[in-house]
């Protein structure tokens, strides 16, 4: 089963692609952007093995998204990112989801930015080790993380998310 096709990919839409806008009737001859180019990060996510941390989890895989407190992760997430959470003691990849919105600075609490995250799902639990060993992911980082663009499709492949 493929989650997604092309993360991470970097795709030219317009006149260059061959790609021809098609003309809205509520919007004749407005003038539209020659190309835009579209970049879907992923970053990882963690949760520990406190109780409560672990249901604030699985609450968000029931609802399918994150409650009105968000999730640690890293300043430059945007809308459309994909998320993939892995529980620090199992040492798993466990859950995935989108940014919802970029995330906000916090005064109290963990931080220093969380942001909500929208169609939160339980995916087959993945080894980490495996995970960063198949794609050369540098998993001496235990709290969130962005993977790097030049790996990221291996990622997905290792975690079982990309055919």
């Amino acid at each position: 089963m493929s989650l997604l096709a092309g993360a991470n990919s970097r795709r030219r839409v317009g006149p260059a692609s061959g790609y021809r806008r098609p003309q809205w009737p509520d919007s004749p001859g407005r003038a539209h952007a020659p190309w835009r180019l579209v970049v879907t990060k992923v970053h990882v996510l963690q949760v520990n093995t406190d109780p409560a941390n672990v249901a604030d989890l699985t609450a968000a895989v029931a609802a399918g998204r994150t409650d009105q407190d968000g999730w640690q992760m890293p300043k430059n997430a945007a809308s459309g990112d994909l998320v993939i959470w892995y529980v620090a003691g199992r040492q798993q990849f466990i859950a995935r989801g989108w940014v919802e919105a970029p995330p906000r600075p916090v005064k109290t609490g963990p931080g220093p930015f969380r942001g909500h995250v929208v169609g939160v799902r339980g995916i087959k639990p993945v080894d980490r080790r495996k995970v960063m060993e198949e794609c050369g992911l540098n998993g001496g980082i235990q709290s969130y993380q962005t993977v790097k663009d030049e790996i990221a499709v291996a990622f997905l492949r290792s975690a079982g998310l990309l055919d």
